[in-house]
């Protein structure tokens, strides 16, 4: 029974995989030298806000695998405090986003870092925005 249910399970992964949208920037290769210019433009592109309890706002998924890319290869592994509390009270959606993203990719290379942002800069949806302007 257990088998079964892994095999679907599986089968689910593998079509939504399939089904992920294509960014019709994607490219046939990536050059991890384009990192700097890059660096510079995604935190500026128009992403969709996601609102969260209590009025905080959060961005896509994809904005977080940007950054945490970003922040390890321009700064290397995080060594700061998960963050709690926002400014204005309440929890610090934003930085906890942040943080959890950067704090999963310690110990990858600075060099690979950039690679893998390069390519996610090109390969992220379309939908992440509201207005594809890369």
């Amino acid at each position: 029974m257990k088998l079964k249910k892994l095999q679907i399970e599986e089968e689910k992964k593998a079509a939504a995989a399939a089904n992920k949208e294509k960014s019709p920037h994607a490219k046939e290769s990536y050059d991890m030298n384009e990192f700097d210019d890059l660096a510079e433009k995604y935190a500026k592109l128009n992403w969709r806000i996601i609102s969260k309890p209590g009025g905080a706002t959060v961005k896509p998924d994809e904005f977080y695998e940007l950054y945490r890319l970003h922040m390890q290869a321009a700064s290397g592994d995080n060594t700061t405090e998960r963050p709690m509390w926002a400014e204005k009270g309440g929890l610090d959606f934003e930085g906890r986003a942040k943080w959890d993203a950067w704090t999963a990719v310690k110990a990858t290379t600075a060099d690979k870092a950039k690679l893998l942002f390069v390519k996610g800069y090109y390969e992220f949806p379309a939908k992440a925005l509201y207005t594809d302007t890369r």
